[in-house]
């Protein structure tokens, strides 16, 4: 569980966000059992609803995937407490949302009703309750009924690029948070996260990558020049995970005679192409990839890879070639039909530490954009 304050931000509305995202102390054992003792109790109730849920969907594929994920993988565990601005006028009454649109970049987001409390640290109702969490269906906002003694999953992008078999494809959900505008600068709204992460040495289907090494590339690009401050991590945004979009030099690269039979061209023009990362230069000589040629202006930098653009054919003008993670997009689609050496086109199947065969059994609940998992109240 993660507890202590990392950092704050001021939200389009001028709403203050602040996130905790860092380890709780042995010495809070000492100081504060009472709260131990409960965070006990809650993360027993959250362990055992997203378990049973894991289960679930395992039980349409007849595999162990899912709950390989839940009980192995590095989850964060963070928690958000927003309040208004104290001044009026700080507020932007223009925007709709004081947390934009947007989908996450991890598996899923397991959450429950948000807890108001006032400047006594009582628990007081929600102000507002034409407030709160809303979610895009059918390009049109609704506003979920949250329940204290239910616990909501909520899809991000990494269920269909790192997780996902035809059998469980769930959509990303598109989702926003509205304050209530008039509840005092001393009235918090605190909201408990769990984001459903890989374990270490878990696969991703997208990009062939280890999660230690996705980690690893994450965090060297958040460390990089071109990267702001506010740039956002697993737990945020990832439709605020723009790339630079410049053209690069394209490398045309292929298994050699030393590659093993499983190598495939996609894999060398992943590794190969990568831009400044060491890990990646290293496991192109181990594929034993050999260069056929360069060409300039060939690709398109997404998040430190150079993918090969569309032809005028595959993505005719007007239309725009934009990057959406690392693959290339076609007027915000990646294309069904992407260049045969884009490295995502071809990427197998997550594998664990204890890869098992999947089914072709028929999925349920495919088309759901949230899931709710009913859970004991505490």
């Amino acid at each position: 569980m993660q507890l202590v304050l990392a950092l704050s931000a001021l939200l389009v509305s001028a709403v203050q966000a602040a996130t905790y995202p860092a380890t709780v102390p042995a010495t809070l054992l000492a100081s504060c059992p009472e709260y131990v003792a409960a965070l006990g109790s809650f993360n027993a109730v959250l362990n055992t609803a997203t378990l049973s849920f894991a289960k679930l969907l395992d039980a349409t594929t007849q595999t162990s995937l899912v709950q390989d994920i839940v009980e192995q993988g590095k989850h964060l565990e963070h928690f958000h407490a927003y309040t208004n601005p104290a001044s009026a006028d700080a507020a932007d009454e223009e925007q709709e949302f004081s947390l934009e649109a947007h989908t996450d970049l991890g598996g899923g987001l397991f959450t429950s009703a948000p807890v108001f409390f006032n400047a006594e640290h009582h628990v007081i109702a929600n102000p507002d309750p034409t407030t709160g969490l809303y979610i895009q269906i059918q390009n049109k906002w609704v506003q979920p009924i949250l329940k204290s003694d239910e616990l909501v999953f909520m899809a991000g992008e990494g269920w269909s690029q790192w997780i996902a078999t035809d059998d469980l494809a769930f959509p990303a959900v598109v989702h926003a948070m509205r304050m209530p505008r008039d509840a005092s600068s001393d009235i918090v709204r605190g909201f408990h996260g769990r984001m459903l992460l890989l374990s270490d040495e878990m696969v991703m289907r997208n990009n062939h990558l280890r999660f230690a090494d996705f980690n690893a590339r994450n965090t060297r690009y958040l460390k990089a020049p071109l990267a702001d401050a506010k740039f956002p991590t697993l737990a945020c945004a990832s439709r605020q995970l723009v790339a630079s979009d410049s053209s690069c030099t394209l490398g045309i690269w292929a298994p050699g005679n030393a590659s093993a039979a499983s190598t495939t061209s996609d894999m060398c023009m992943f590794h190969c192409n990568a831009i400044g990362m060491p890990e990646d230069t290293q496991t192109c000589k181990d594929l034993g990839c050999v260069k056929a040629s360069d060409v300039p202006n060939g690709g398109t930098e997404c998040w430190m890879i150079c993918v090969q653009k569309y032809s005028d054919a595959e993505c005719p003008a007007p239309k725009a070639q934009t990057c959406k993670d690392q693959k290339l997009a076609c007027d915000k689609v990646v294309l069904t039909k992407a260049p045969k050496t884009n490295a995502t086109t071809t990427a197998p199947t997550i594998t664990t530490a204890a890869p098992k065969a999947t089914s072709s059994a028929t999925s349920v609940l495919l088309s759901m954009a949230a899931l709710v998992v009913a859970v004991a109240a505490i």
